[in-house]
């Protein structure tokens, strides 16, 4: 849904840039930075699923970039753009 939404508001030939951590799987992070209580659900997907995902939401995906891949704990950035055109 939320990326449906960056289509939509997105003008034709807009660009979106997305990056994070990457990998497979879910789990519940319980404590923030200096202890802090939360409760946060952090999903972690492959350059390629979210590849995927932004495709099915209507995306051109132009480029995607594995940053250290190779590290315990790996980043992606995902440079997609909104279709000029009807």
């Amino acid at each position: 849904h939320v990326l449906a939404e960056f289509h939509r508001v997105l003008a034709p030939g807009g660009q979106l840039l997305v990056g994070g951590h990457t990998g497979e799987g879910s789990y519940l992070k319980t404590e923030g930075y200096g202890g802090i209580p939360m409760k946060v659900l952090f999903t972690r997907r492959t350059n390629a699923s979210l590849s995927g995902l932004l495709h099915d939401a209507g995306f051109a995906v132009d480029a995607l970039i594995a940053l250290d891949p190779d590290a315990p704990s790996s980043s992606g950035i995902v440079f997609a753009r909104r279709p000029a055109g009807p």
